[in-house]
């Protein structure tokens, strides 16, 4: 059984970021209409699968970001 993730009081599970680094853009759980996410984690904390409204996949992140692949630099 894994532990259940707390947060503190007005914590936002997604919010803005600016464009170039981490955001949902670039995650794994982007659904296919790029308006939602499929992470199980996100969808029970958020409430929905919604991303926020009226704002571009690469201007937000949420907590449970995580890469569709990771780029190697040297």
């Amino acid at each position: 059984m894994s532990p259940e993730a707390t947060y503190p009081p007005g914590h936002e599970i997604i919010i803005r970021v600016p464009k170039g680094g981490s955001s949902c853009a670039s995650c794994k759980f982007l659904g296919d209409d790029e308006k939602t996410c499929k992470s199980k984690y996100y969808i029970k904390s958020h409430g929905s699968n919604r991303l926020l409204e009226g704002v571009p996949a690469d201007s937000q992140c949420s907590d449970f970001y995580s890469p569709k692949s990771l780029m190697l630099r040297r």
